[in-house]
């Protein structure tokens, strides 16, 4: 029984019956062979490494079952991490409660009135306590 042989290897701790490949490791990238000094208001200073490639990085993310997912971490223990649909959807609720938090009522329901809910998410952009703060220069 297949059931059987399974629940048997999973019980003894015994790789499963398909080799599983690792994931892909990310591209590193490169070091230029020459690197040029950079100036900036601190001074001068080499680069690293180079920056390119930056949005070519993703997250694999597969379900698996407890074998599987025992296996990959005990061979890649700093890339496991588990969230559930409740954590992310209470982050994004908070995010969007907090947008306009400390600007005055009259214009927080102004803006949530006017503005699509579509664009809700950019809530910060019609902060004025936010737009009153300078960037960092």
């Amino acid at each position: 029984d297949p059931v059987l042989a399974k629940m048997d290897r999973a019980i003894h701790n015994l790789p499963p019956e398909v080799e599983i490949p690792l994931p892909m490791t990310r591209p590193q990238t490169p070091e230029s062979p020459r690197q040029k000094p950079q100036k900036d208001s601190r001074g001068t200073y080499f680069l690293k490494r180079d920056a390119t490639g930056w949005h070519r990085h993703y997250i694999e993310v597969h379900v698996v079952n407890a074998v599987v997912f025992h296996a990959t971490a005990k061979k890649n223990p700093e890339e496991v991490y588990c969230t559930t649909l409740h954590e992310i959807d209470r982050l994004i609720e908070e995010r969007s409660k907090r947008q306009l938090d400390d600007d005055e009522e009259e214009l927080r329901e102004r803006v949530q009135r006017d503005l699509p809910k579509t664009y809700h998410d950019y809530l910060d952009v019609f902060s004025k306590v936010s737009s009153d703060i300078l960037s960092p220069h």
